[in-house]
């Protein structure tokens, strides 16, 4: 199955567009358009990112003084930070100002990343570098998997 807004296709269709895919580099250049979905819909992208993610921030805040509870609800509270975001300002600026797919993909999963590791940072005293490191590896998790679920299950 070909998904050609996966992490690397985005990557190589910023640095190097000619080395994509046809198909792809054609599906990525599209102008970006403002994000209508049921509330249901986003409900369970919404819960499929927190759960991907999951792994990650609990494993992060593991040995810290939040409880079991806690970490649970951090998870929740991290991606209400950035994913109503990500999933509905990015586009909606995106489509406003005339950019394509890729720009607003590449935009927002970078803005998940660096708000989370600094809410990660700040809020949960992680240091900076562990911040950054399960920051980045929960968004990629849940941009490259939860594409591949979302589109099995359509």
């Amino acid at each position: 199955m070909t998904v050609c807004y996966a992490p690397p296709d985005v990557v190589r269709f910023i640095l190097a567009p000619d080395r994509l895919d046809p198909v792809c580099r054609g599906i990525l250049s599209r102008p970006q358009t403002t994000t209508q979905v049921s509330a249901l819909y986003y409900l369970g992208v919404f819960l499929l990112t927190c759960v991907l993610e999951a792994p990650f921030y609990l494993w992060a805040l593991k040995g810290s003084a939040w409880d079991a509870k806690s970490r649970w609800l951090a998870v929740v509270w991290l991606n209400l930070a950035t994913h109503p975001a990500v999933y509905f300002v990015f586009p909606w600026l995106s489509a406003r100002r005339g950019g394509c797919y890729a720009q607003t993909v590449a935009a927002g999963e970078v803005f998940a990343w660096l708000v989370e590791a600094a809410l990660l940072g700040a809020v949960c005293k992680l240091s900076k570098a562990r911040s950054a490191a399960f920051s980045l590896a929960a968004n990629l998790c849940s941009w490259w998997i939860g594409l591949y679920v979302v589109r099995a299950l359509r």
